[in-house]
Formats: structure tokens, sequence, C-alpha cells
């Protein structure tokens, strides 16, 4: 039974290894990421679910360019935010004045 994709005839053990893993992996990432109330926390395990998905897209022959042009994307645009949060979390210092 295949749980990510289809077997093809030409794919060595050690890529359906990979596919098989990173295919179940994304989803579990995300379905973390939809159990956190932490918008931080949502966004690391969101990116690393997409970061998944785009080994996994990469692994096919050929590469499934679209979603991973899309996820690279989302992964850039969840790390500007994740900056974003961190920079808002950082200690402020007050002076005595």
């Amino acid at each position: 039974m295949a749980l990510a994709g289809p077997v093809l005839p030409n794919d060595g053990p050690r890529l359906q290894f990979i596919r098989r893993l990173t295919g179940n992996l994304g989803p579990i990432f995300t379905l973390i990421a939809y159990g956190c109330s932490d918008v931080l926390y949502l966004r690391v395990f969101m990116s690393a679910g997409t970061m998944m998905s785009i080994v996994f897209n990469a692994a096919h022959r050929p590469p499934i360019w679209i979603p991973i042009w899309w996820s690279m994307f989302f992964i850039l645009l969840n790390a500007v935010m994740v900056y974003r949060l961190l920079q808002e979390r950082a200690d402020v210092e007050f002076t005595e004045e």
C-alpha cells in the first residue's frame, strides 16, 4: 500500500522512503500547527510542513515544480512573519527617565 503516491518502477527504495516519510510528516506538522494557539509556533510548524512538501514534490521524477515554487513563497512569508513576531517579543529595556 502506497501512503504517499504511486511507486514508480524506476524509483529506488531510498527515493520511495523519502517520499513516504515527507508525504506523511508534512501533514502531521500541519496538523500540529492547527492545534497551536501561539501564532509563532503555528508559523514554525506550518513552515516545517511546507518544507516536507518541497522535499516530497522534489522527490518525484520529474519534480513537480509549481507546488515547489509556491511552497518556497509560503516559507519565505512565514520566515518574515516569524522574524517580526520575534522582534515584537524581544525584551524592551526601559531607562530611568
